[in-house]
């Protein structure tokens, strides 16, 4: 008889589920920027309790892959972005404002040549022996609020940079009160969480506890706060092999789903591959691999399957 009440009272899904549906539909609708990483996600983008890895060698593009992420995160909607704020753990201590706005600037540059282009044919409908002379004369400038966008743009980014494990844990407690401050947030990015792999071979007891428990912290902000976590590792052979295994342990106790990802270099050493990293592969069609390149400005170029 109680139960029935309760059940009857009880309210059909939690605050939880609410704002987990209102961000999978309207902050992650858009992918991540990159198709060679969408591709491999369950959604086609980013859930908000996605947790996804890269595991790669040294020079193999992971930050790279991490920089064209925050860019289409942080870069305004008018742009194709997503306009949104975003959380950057920097505990290698190898971010670069200067290559993030230039990765910025180049997406903002192009969505305003288009925005350009559409305007000029619009004139040239309406009065085609002008249209042509006004477009020479205003193209070859830069427009004067092409770095007030960038700016805005970087104005949405929190770097942190813990300078030890400890440090990288009280950061994460920080970050309870910071998200619920600022409820917009949909990610936060790691690079890398093998920042400490020499300290953790020398000290394995203290400091694999503590990269443990900020595995820990990194997924109770994701289940408290609807956020994405994207993080990466050095290769999966060269780092301590518990701290890997833990990525993968508490995955199902909180809810979240677990994506692991292998970046590296191709064969040619002209571009870089993305796949599925080995265990998870259930099927012929998760063992696929997409290829991207990269642009002078450091943006990622989405290639043909085996394309170089």
């Amino acid at each position: 008889m109680h139960s029935a009440i309760a059940a009857t009272v009880a309210p059909d899904e939690t605050a939880f589920d609410v704002l987990q549906k209102c961000r999978r539909s309207r902050l992650h609708r858009g992918g991540t920027g990159c198709a060679c990483l969408d591709a491999h996600l369950r959604l086609g983008h980013l859930a908000a309790d996605e947790l996804v890895v890269l595991h790669g060698e040294v020079g193999s593009a992971k930050s790279a892959l991490l920089r064209n992420v925050l860019g289409y995160y942080l870069s305004s909607s008018a742009f194709g972005g997503q306009g949104l704020p975003v959380v950057l753990i920097d505990a290698d201590a190898t971010f670069d404002v200067l290559m993030l706005a230039q990765l910025i600037r180049a997406r903002v540059e192009r969505g305003l040549t288009k925005l350009k282009l559409q305007e000029e044919e619009e004139r040239h409908h309406q009065q085609p022996t002008t249209a042509h002379a006004s477009s020479s004369s205003s193209s070859s400038c830069a427009p004067p609020q092409l770095e007030a966008i960038v700016q805005e743009a970087i104005s949405r980014l929190l770097v942190l940079r813990p300078r030890e494990p400890a440090d990288l844990l009280r950061q994460l407690s920080r970050l309870r009160t910071l998200l619920s401050a600022n409820p917009t947030a949909s990610l936060i990015i790691v690079d890398s969480m093998s920042a400490w792999q020499s300290l953790s071979q020398g000290f394995p007891r203290s400091t694999t506890a503590i990269l443990r428990e900020s595995w820990r912290a990194l997924l109770r902000l994701q289940r408290e706060h609807c956020v994405s976590v994207v993080a990466s590792l050095r290769a999966f052979r060269q780092v301590n092999r518990s701290d890997c295994d833990f990525s993968r342990e508490p995955v199902s106790a909180v809810g979240s789903f677990c994506c692991h990802l292998r970046v590296a270099r191709s064969p040619n050493l002209e571009s870089f591959v993305v796949s599925i990293l080995g265990d998870q592969v259930q099927n012929s069609a998760d063992a696929k691999a997409t290829y991207f390149g990269l642009s002078a400005a450091g943006e990622i170029i989405n290639l043909m399957h085996g394309q170089s």
